[in-house]
């Protein structure tokens, strides 16, 4: 009869539905689920139903909307990351990217510690969750460049750089460019770089400025005799002695560098 087909009906949504758990429905139970809603809606429109049938349907129709959100929900917060993920790119990642990337791959998380993504699906979240990874290593590895050239720059100072640190320094300036000349920086980090730069080429001018000293007073000494040698050249020698004095008693100078000045202050006396 009429009323057995509708209790059966009825019925069978009903297991259909409760069948169905919000913490494990997927996107592939998505269609059935609308179908299901349909079926409901069928039935609650006809007059073959009683109150307490409709007032069933009702928290059936409540349950089964609930279900198709939570796989559209889920399906919607997929798309997102997708496109968040897919924004960004290696080559141009930077440090302030970091926040939003770490929190992309907390929601990655809870939807795979979850029950409510497809096999497919967890395989897609795992594979955005890779590139995640490898975005977050670029960024240390450039943050860790950074403070390595920070560190190394830091540990000079120049009152004591010597000719022996030009290539160490002139190397340094060598990884700044090619950090500089990447797009993996912020503003401040270039900014920061800069300074290190513009430090480093005051050290390397320390040094140039020492050799040239070192190569003026060499040649000045070499320039005399002493068998030539008079009385008129006593005050050149003098300020040859002092600017010797000067830079021995510095710490600008290599072992050798201090060896062969201060045999020159020996021939000058």
């Amino acid at each position: 009869t009429r009323i057995s087909d509708v209790a059966e009906e009825i019925t069978r949504i009903t297991n259909a539905v409760n069948g169905y758990d919000e913490a494990t429905v997927k996107y592939g139970d998505y269609k059935d689920i609308l179908q299901l809603i349909d079926d409901i809606k069928a039935l609650t429109d006809g007059q073959n139903i009683t109150d307490d049938e409709r007032a069933s349907l009702e928290e059936l129709n409540t349950k089964a909307n609930l279900l198709a959100a939570k796989i559209r929900s889920t399906a919607d917060e997929i798309s997102r990351i997708t496109r968040a993920v897919n924004a960004y790119n290696i080559d141009t990642v930077k440090s302030s990217d970091k926040a939003d990337i770490e929190n992309l791959i907390a929601r990655i998380k809870k939807l795979t510690d979850g029950d409510n993504v497809t096999d497919d699906e967890r395989a897609k979240l795992n594979e955005l969750d890779s590139i995640l990874e490898a975005l977050l290593e670029k960024i240390n590895a450039v943050k860790d460049e950074i403070t390595r050239i920070e560190e190394a720059v830091n540990a000079y100072d120049e009152d004591s750089v010597k000719s022996t640190d030009k290539a160490d320094l002139e190397q340094l300036k060598t990884d700044i460019k090619t950090l500089t000349d990447a797009t993996n920086i912020t503003e401040d980090e270039r900014t920061k770089l800069g300074e290190l730069d513009a430090k480093l080429d005051a050290l390397i001018k320390k040094i140039d400025d020492t050799a040239a000293e070192i190569e003026r007073i060499d040649e000045a000494v070499n320039g005399y005799d002493k068998d030539t040698v008079t009385s008129d050249d006593v005050p050149e020698l003098s300020k040859l002695i002092e600017d010797i004095k000067a830079l021995t008693d510095g710490d600008n100078l290599t072992e050798d560098e201090k060896s062969a000045l201060e045999e020159a202050d020996k021939a000058i006396d």
